[in-house]
């Protein structure tokens, strides 16, 4: 197990749980399936960008906290996570508007 699955387990795992989260609630905020946290917390699955911004924001951890960010996400500092992130949603958000 690499240090990069290691910290998606436990930032998810720990922080919904300290959060008094189930699987299914967090799912629900984060807008996934139940399945797919227990994918991340069990089998190391990697949560794409803008879910993990999601988790995040959720289960109100930093971003900046985790090595993860820099591993996963291509990115060397905070600030290019967030512009990576910010990128995404508004790319997502000009698609449901041209629907």
């Amino acid at each position: 197990m690499s240090n990069v699955d290691y910290d998606v387990k436990m930032m998810v795992r720990k922080y919904r749980e300290k959060r008094g989260l189930t699987r299914k609630e967090l799912a629900k905020k984060v807008g996934c399936t139940e399945d797919y946290i227990k994918k991340m917390e069990n089998i190391n699955r990697q949560p794409k960008l803008l879910l993990f911004a999601k988790l995040c924001d959720v289960l109100n951890v930093s971003k900046d906290k985790l090595a993860i960010t820099v591993k996963t996400y291509r990115v060397k500092t905070r600030k290019e996570l967030q512009k990576k992130v910010d990128k995404v949603r508004l790319k997502k958000l000009n698609k449901k508007k041209s629907m």
